[in-house]
This record gives structure tokens, C-alpha cells and sequence, in this order.
């Protein structure tokens, strides 16, 4: 998940994704758009995966499993202060 903002400096088109209402953990629900993201770790291009847009700038970046952990092994290594991720693609 990403404020709008960052999607409109990537040049997202907004007038063309559905717009949702979703609700975290807190209960209030966020106004959001449905779209897709391109990310490159450690010089690695992953495929296009869903992400959701909030409408505030206050929205959390978050990384969720579609899309990003199903294409991992996930180890958080707490003596190093870390998180190793194992491609499985």
C-alpha cells in the first residue's frame, strides 16, 4: 500500500482504477484505488504486483504477500537486525 501521491509521481492513472473502501485493523475504513506497482530489489525487476493506493498521504507503506512474500522464502534474522529474502522464481 501507498499514499496516491507516489502513485501520481510515477505517473499512475487514477481515472482508470477501481476505487475501493478497505478497513485495517483500526476499523475505519480508507478510501483507496486498486492498481499495480513495479519494484526492483538489490537489482532485481519483479514482475508487476497489486497495490492499493490510499487517498491520504498519511497512508502506511506497507508490503504485503501478494505479489511480493509469495516470491520469497522469508527469514527475519533478529541477531543481525535483518530480513533475508530467498527468491523462489
Amino acid at each position: 500500500m501507498l499514499p496516491k501521491s507516489m502513485g501520481e509521481l510515477a505517473g499512475v492513472d487514477f481515472s482508470r482504477l477501481r476505487r475501493l473502501n478497505v478497513t485495517g485493523v483500526e476499523g475505519r475504513g480508507v478510501k483507496a484505488y486498486l492498481g499495480m506497482v513495479h519494484l526492483q530489489i538489490a537489482g532485481l525487476a519483479l514482475p508487476p504486483i497489486p497495490c492499493l493506493y490510499g487517498s491520504s498521504d498519511k497512508t502506511p507503506l506497507l508490503l504485503g504477500r501478494e505479489g511480493f512474500f509469495d516470491l520469497f522464502d522469508v527469514k527475519f534474522d533478529n541477531r543481525r537486525k535483518r530480513v533475508v529474502l530467498t527468491q523462489l522464481f
